[in-house]
């Protein structure tokens, strides 16, 4: 499937737009409790440079300790369905952590609940 903006079509992230949306929504708003709600009791978030935080509370802690002054800027996604009901989406973006920038990738992983499963945050190259 072709890259589309991440806000131009409802119909490709479909039910998923609202916790797609919502990440990025939340965390650049510092509403680091909504944010963690919108992962599975168990889901798992992958930061780039530290280990993996598993649970609600445990991500809603390490937010709240790290996420302050990041501003999300998502650009583009990729909604891929898995076998097993699952959902993968790829959202490429920038984060800007003034007065610097990077680019960015998110994947998620939501289970057929509509929930983050998990969502991996890589760094990529400005080329």
């Amino acid at each position: 499937m072709d890259d589309r903006t991440l806000f131009d079509s409802q119909a490709c992230l479909g039910k998923h737009r609202s916790v797609i949306c919502g990440y990025f929504t939340t965390l650049n708003q510092a509403q680091f409790d909504e944010t963690a709600a919108l992962f599975a009791p168990e889901g798992e978030l992958h930061p780039p440079v530290d280990d993996p935080v598993i649970g609600r509370s445990a991500i809603a802690a390490y937010l709240h300790r790290e996420g302050a002054g990041f501003y999300l800027e998502p650009l583009y996604y990729r909604v891929q369905p898995c076998p097993d009901g699952q959902t993968q989406v790829c959202v490429l973006g920038r984060v800007r952590v003034c007065p610097f920038g990077s680019n960015v990738s998110w994947v998620f992983l939501l289970n057929s609940q509509g929930e983050i499963a998990w969502v991996k945050i890589e760094l990529c190259s400005d080329d």
